[in-house]
């Protein structure tokens, strides 16, 4: 029963990064908005489910005096995942926008570059974490 539900877990944060990336961009004040929040929320539940379950599947595998090293190991894991998501989308972004992006009043070309970067961000990082669901399903059936 544990491993389906940490497959309902993780499932649960590609969903959210699924609804977020193909509707969280539609025009402001409109249902798309709704629903980009509707994906926020799928992804941060099933975030602090995932992290607890993997934190303590990580301090489970190890002998008791060496938790300091698991609860290490699994900030670090979670720093550097954040930070490796920050570097794939600040690249996209880069690479798909063009101006400064800090000027108040873009034009709609810069607004329509924008929102095409960060979809295709979200969606880059969310084909990178079903990829890893996948990875850790089949590594966990072996």
């Amino acid at each position: 029963m544990e491993f389906v539900e940490e497959v309902v877990d993780a499932g649960s944060v590609v969903l959210g990064d699924l609804i977020w990336g193909f509707a969280g961009h539609q025009a402001p004040g409109g249902s798309g908005e709704d629903r980009g929040v509707a994906g926020d929320q799928e992804r941060g539940a099933g975030l602090r489910v995932v992290g607890v379950v993997a934190g303590v599947n990580v301090l489970r595998g190890l002998p008791k005096n060496r938790t300091t090293i698991g609860a290490a190991l699994t900030d670090t894991a979670t720093e550097v995942t954040s930070g490796a998501g920050i570097a794939i989308t600040g690249t996209i972004l880069a690479t798909m926008f063009t101006g400064p992006i800090t000027t108040p009043n873009w034009t709609t070309h810069q607004t329509t570059q924008f929102h095409q970067a960060t979809t295709t961000a979200g969606l880059t990082l969310t084909a990178l974490a079903a990829a890893l669901v996948a990875y850790g399903i089949v590594r966990s059936r072996n």
